[in-house]
């Protein structure tokens, strides 16, 4: 197949979505596919070739295309549109050359509306989670919404409206999906995230006892929660570690930092802030840790979970979202309550006190990673649902000519 995949920012930074759509990308083209991924030119940012199947083609967006370009974007949503619309233009151009069996979209989809408008090409959706940034509110708030995110949220909904397949990560989230933006049934698959089992891999490193926290410091990755959890296990353990492996963030309505909140509450002997270290760098200290915790409020999947698991970590994530669709507590790991933070501190003395049922639980999910999530194994799902897509395309084809 070739199929296209737009994700603006691939070459601004390293986040989930992006991290994503390298390692697919190149799973895909491994299986001899080839990619194209369309991204806005960040200029010398993070690049570098991964596969010969895999071509980069860059979108450059003029600074300041008129005076008072930027004030009138506060308002409404010019940059984007230019984004979509060149991207539109772009998957156009590629045609011209190589046929385009399929053309998705990466989880912020309004990028997609200038394809969707056109509708030369089948569009595949991938729902990862984003809107779950802000619970609720491009759905529930609506009278909020100022002119620019009203007009955001129609693109989205023109997006999906025109969408030969949608996927979301998981059975949660998609039923979430399908009701807030209206989607009919049968028409939302449920492709699981993935891990890349020959990075995230046990090691031979010595286990010391100790936890990681991998995620951004923000609330809603339950970091109120996990406070609490540790203020009360470190009176029974003064002397475990705790490993904070993301960046600092402000929390707005506190006006304060993440990092400033954790230290004002717990002895600074405990802790360790690591900050956002690369990805090679997290899985030693997956390889290292004895325990993993994901006490967020909401995961639509939950990757970082995932990403324990198959280093052999001890994982403990919460009940809310897409854990417990891979994660048997008691199993495969432990799942509490998400504000349960007597729960959560329950959960770590148990991995820390029971030997036999750490080891059991990370053992199983080691195998469940190895088995049931490889990229391998996403990638044969994922040209199942292209498919379904590429047939929808050329029905809807049919009927209107």
């Amino acid at each position: 197949m070739n199929i296209c995949i737009l994700c603006r920012n691939i070459h601004k930074d390293l986040g989930g979505i992006e991290t994503f759509v390298r390692e697919f990308s190149y799973a895909l083209a491994q299986d001899g596919h080839t990619i194209h991924i369309i991204a806005q030119n960040r200029g010398k940012l993070y690049r570098e070739p991964l596969h010969p199947n895999i071509k980069m083609h860059d979108i450059t967006l003029s600074e300041k295309p008129f005076f008072g370009y930027w004030y009138l974007d506060s308002f409404v949503p010019l940059e984007e549109l230019r984004f979509a619309f060149a991207a539109s233009a772009k998957v156009n151009e590629i045609a011209k050359t190589e046929h385009i069996d399929i053309v998705e979209i990466m989880d912020y989809f309004r990028q997609g509306v200038g394809l969707a408008i056109n509708g030369r090409h089948p569009l595949f959706l991938r729902l990862h989670g984003w809107m779950f940034n802000k619970p609720g509110y491009w759905v529930f708030n609506k009278k909020d919404l100022s002119i620019k995110e009203r007009c955001q949220r129609w693109f989205m909904q023109i997006c999906l409206n025109n969408a030969d397949g949608i996927a979301a990560v998981s059975d949660s989230f998609g039923k979430y999906a399908a009701t807030v933006w209206k989607i009919p049934a049968g028409r939302l698959s449920v492709l699981p995230n993935a891990v890349d089992v020959k990075k995230y891999h046990p090691g031979n490193l010595s286990r010391e006892t100790a936890i990681i926290f991998s995620s951004r410091m923000l609330k809603n990755k339950g970091v109120v929660v996990f406070v609490d959890a540790l203020s009360k296990i470190f009176k029974k353990f003064p002397d475990l570690k705790v490993y904070f492996a993301g960046s600092d963030q402000r929390w707005d309505d506190d006006k304060i930092m993440a990092k400033e909140y954790i230290e004002k509450r717990l002895p600074a002997k405990n802790l360790v802030f690591l900050g956002a270290i690369p990805a090679d760098q997290v899985i030693a200290y997956y390889q290292k840790c004895t325990i993993s915790v994901l006490p967020s409020l909401y995961e639509p999947f939950g990757l970082s979970a995932l990403e324990a698991m198959a280093c052999g970590c001890a994982i403990i994530a919460t009940k809310s979202g897409g854990p417990p669709e891979f994660i048997i507590d008691g199993e495969d790991g432990l799942l509490i309550e998400s504000t349960d933070a007597n729960a959560l501190a329950n959960a770590i003395e148990r991995f820390l006190t029971d030997d036999r049922l750490r080891e059991s639980c990370t053992q199983n999910a080691i195998r469940k990673a190895n088995e049931h999530f490889t990229y391998k194994n996403l990638v044969n799902q994922s040209l199942e649902a292209y498919n379904l897509a590429i047939d929808h395309f050329k029905q809807r084809r049919k009927k209107r000519n």
